[in-house]
């Protein structure tokens, strides 16, 4: 698989409720036309109530995903 075929990822904030017990409440099969589902969050994360370590979660998985998207970048335009 070349860099240009490369696997590409739906990133979904949090799981759907419902996922654990089989059943998700929200339907979002339609979007898996653009790729595989990478969900960053737990189902039962409290964004809400406790913020502060899920903030601290989600920057650093933006901060990877950044790293990879400059990577791919810098490949295809051979810099």
């Amino acid at each position: 698989m070349s860099m240009t075929e490369s696997k590409k990822i739906v990133y979904v904030i949090q799981e759907l409720p419902g996922t654990k017990a089989g059943a998700p409440k929200i339907n979002i099969m339609s979007a898996k036309r653009h790729g595989e589902f990478k969900f960053l969050l737990p189902e039962f994360s409290q964004i809400i109530f406790s913020p502060g370590p899920l903030i601290f979660k989600l920057r650093n998985l933006l901060k990877i995903t950044l790293q990879k998207i400059i990577y791919y970048l810098q490949v295809i335009l051979q810099l």
